[in-house]
């Protein structure tokens, strides 16, 4: 019998340290060692000294800011000594609208040193105002939060949240030139002399942050975390709890999101270095950081390795210093890792799994990551150190037996309880711990190592199989030509299979390319996974992705604009010139939609076997019939070899089967009613064909309809009755045992009677 899928890390043996501790003893420890380095800032920054590039290192680079772990400590301390002479109050919240800069990094330590609460929020959150609106009043709320103090990157950022309704005594920061109301962070540095009990502070006692979901589908919530629980428990688990001095980690992701703030502090908790790359990611920044300040280690996404590739084949630049990369926010397959050694030469990978509730799995460093790979999907790993996992049933709470997909749950003491700005049924208690629903479709093996495989939201029921865009999108993303189109995969509406699979390309890719495409789709996964359409930005009328200020593709919008375009889009009309060129003219076009490819480029005379599934072959006879008023029975229509005898077959066709009006039929409605070759199942059986005639009309009369309605008849056999009536076995029946609560063995038998007497009841009435 198979195990369950849960697994748990190793157990947490000390208690967390504060993270202001731990910085001010490394402080003391390792005073004039490299702390930050921001290759996009100057090196004279608010008057501060930064430390000299190595020797061994090109000079014609002009001098930035290098800090020390000194240097940082004592503009901190001048900040929270400048703030504190403006009225510190323990309640208060400081929004952070910075990018990867020092400034974000000050302000997180002032925060944790005052015993504020940190919030960072992007500055590209701003071309929303009224979400960011929203996001501050339900935080402010939520906390009762009696001030609050906001730095901006730059007087654009300040002229917008000047825009926004917050109180005005609230303190305000901007990091450049600015005017009233706001102050100079020039202005903070300048302070000086502080009286003698600000030199006393100590640590505070609240050490918290406040970070905002992706918000993909709906507004972003808000998560209360405890940094320290979280770098408590990914100490142990992590690369970046390794780290020793001389290790310089070069930072990409943005810091106001989870891993980006993972990634810039934990190195500076184990004394090692942080390089923010820019203040946004661009693969010419990175790679010059990478060589430049020689960075041992470095984290990225996969979006940011795409950009890399293709710098590094340009300009044929190398990384030698490279030891270990660290990776999250993606699906991970043997070919990505694969690239990412050839790319960058790092000799260790780790593949991280997280999510800004405070959900953590890992791999650790790995040397060869493809090594451990299910179904074309590299490992996720476990869970970090104090932290638990389950795979359950979709829509449960039971773990499903090792091998079996199912739903990621996480429970751990980097957990939050729930979202600070709204209520959502993903979190729940279950023995004795708290427990989250991620929503992400993950898989265990017998090993125990976790596989994410995608979204459950995301996924395409095509003909009662699941497809997982993300297959499609890796696949396509391994060839530079496709991945130029940053092509995504969203469900699209189709009668017969449901869901099909939809691309959205940034341009158009001319016919050439979209087949290579679905070459390429075909040979790999199947011809399930064929892309049905390619439908360019433009022809939504779109100017780029829809995205989440986070970065992240908003699916469920896209996917509601690729619903609206199909279902506007309408068959084009077709000349009346013969009946045989009008009847191959609709077949084309309909074949010529289903697979995106221009009737012109059609071979009629291929195998349909090389172009589409049995699915696929389904959804063209429905449209056929509905378009042209002709239809053959299904098993016939089945074994039809290619699309040129299928033109013949219908040519061919007489009588009820042959319909040349086609006025109504574009309602959608059968231009006929179906007839005993039209239902497969029943295998041209006359009788079997007229009983269930007669049970659909008894049942669909009272709803004002008729058998000339019913457009197909097909059969909901169940598992077990496929079994018995193959006679693999005989009989099969099921027990059912219903756990009750609060009440007596009197009142269970009582109704146990009941529904015993009212069961016999019915079957004497039957």
């Amino acid at each position: 019998m198979k195990e369950l899928s849960q697994a748990c890390g190793e157990d947490l043996l000390c208690e967390p340290q504060s993270i202001i501790m731990k910085i001010r003893k490394l402080v003391g420890q390792h005073p004039n060692e490299l702390a930050i380095a921001c290759p996009h800032q100057p090196a004279d920054l608010y008057g501060c000294k930064s430390l000299p590039m190595e020797a061994s290192v090109d000079q014609s680079a002009p001098p930035h800011l290098r800090w020390s772990y000194q240097t940082l400590d004592q503009t901190v301390n001048k900040i929270k000594q400048r703030f504190m002479a403006y009225g510190s109050v323990k309640t208060t919240l400081l929004f952070v609208f910075c990018e990867n800069q020092v400034e974000s990094v000050i302000f997180t330590l002032v925060a944790y040193s005052l015993g504020w609460i940190h919030v960072p929020i992007g500055p590209e959150y701003l071309c929303n105002l009224e979400e960011v609106q929203r996001m501050i009043t339900s935080v402010m709320a939520s906390l009762e939060a009696s001030n609050a103090v906001f730095l901006a990157n730059n007087e654009d950022t300040a002229q917008k949240l000047d825009q926004l309704d917050v109180s005005g005594e609230d303190l305000k920061v901007c990091c450049g030139r600015c005017s009233y109301p706001w102050i100079t962070f020039d202005s903070l540095m300048e302070y000086s002399d502080p009286p003698p009990e600000l030199q006393r502070v100590g640590v505070a006692s609240n050490e918290l942050s406040v970070f905002f979901t992706s918000g993909t589908t709906s507004l972003p919530k808000a998560c209360l975390i405890e940094p320290m629980l979280w770098f408590h428990g990914l100490e142990l688990s992590l690369t970046l709890g390794s780290l020793e001095l001389g290790n310089l980690v070069g930072v990409a992701p943005p810091i106001n999101h989870a891993f980006g703030f993972i990634c810039t502090m934990m190195p500076l908790l184990r004394g090692a270095s942080i390089v923010l790359v820019g203040p946004r990611f661009s693969p010419q920044g990175m790679i010059r950081a990478l060589i430049h300040e020689k960075c041992t280690h470095a984290a990225l996404v996969a979006t940011m390795l795409f950009g890399l590739e293709q710098m590094i084949e340009d300009e044929s630049f190398e990384t030698p210093y490279l030891k270990s990369l660290i990776f999250a926010g993606m699906t991970m397959r043997p070919s990505l890792v694969q690239r990412c050694k050839q790319v960058l030469g790092a000799s260790t990978i780790e593949n991280f799994y997280g999510m800004t509730e405070g959900v953590f799995v890992s791999t650790g460093p790995l040397e060869d990551l493809s090594t451990t790979v299910l179904e074309d999907v590299v490992t996720t790993g476990r869970p970090i150190s104090g932290g638990q996992v389950r795979v359950c049933v979709v829509g449960g709470r039971s773990p499903v037996p090792t091998g079996i997909t199912g739903v990621l749950h996480f429970s751990g003491p980097s957990l939050i309880n729930r979202y600070l700005n709204c209520e959502s049924p993903d979190f729940y208690e279950s023995d004795g711990n708290s427990w989250f629903v991620t929503g992400d479709r993950a898989v265990m093996d017998d090993n125990k190592q976790l596989y994410v495989v995608g979204r459950e939201k995301d996924i395409i029921v095509c003909g009662g199989e699941k497809i997982v865009p993300s297959k499609i999108e890796d696949f396509l993303a391994q060839t530079s030509q496709f991945q130029a189109l940053e092509p995504h995969v969203v469900a699209g509406e189709d009668i017969v299979a449901g869901e099909v699979p939809i691309v959205v390309i940034r341009f158009a890719a001319g016919h050439d390319v979209e087949n290579q495409m679905r070459d390429t789709i075909r040979e790999n996964l199947g011809a399930r996974y064929v892309p049905r359409a390619f439908i360019t930005l433009k022809s939504l009328g779109l100017r780029q992705m829809p995205r989440t200020p986070a970065g992240k593709i908003q699916k469920e919008e896209l996917k509601r604009h690729v619903t609206e375009f199909r279902r506007s889009q309408s068959f084009d009309s077709i000349s009346v010139l013969n009946p045989f060129q009008r009847l191959t003219q609709s077949v084309l076009t309909v074949w010529s939609r289903l697979l995106g490819i221009q009737a012109s480029h059609l071979d009629i005379k291929a195998p349909i076997s090389q172009l589409a599934d049995s699915v696929l072959m389904l959804s063209a006879r429905a449209r056929i019939r509905s378009e042209t008023g002709r239809s053959v029975p299904l098993s016939q229509w089945l074994t039809i070899r290619t699309i040129e005898d299928q033109m013949k077959t219908l040519d061919a066709l007489e009588g009820e089967q042959r319909l040349n009006d086609l006025e109504g039929t574009f309602k959608g409605l059968n231009p006929r009613s179906l007839g005993v070759n039209d239902i497969v199942h029943l295998g041209e059986d006359e009788n079997a064909f007229n009983m269930t005639k007669e049970v659909i009309e008894k049942n669909i009369t009272a709803q004002g309809l008729s058998w000339e309605d019913v457009q197909n008849v097909f059969p909901c056999t169940d598992f077990i009755q496929i079994l018995c009536r193959s006679k693999v076995i005989n009989t099969w029946n099921i027990r059912t045992a219903i756990l009750s609560k609060k009440a007596s063995a009197e009142v269970k038998c009582s109704l146990l009677i009941s529904i015993l007497l009212a069961i016999a009841y019915k079957e004497c009435r039957i």
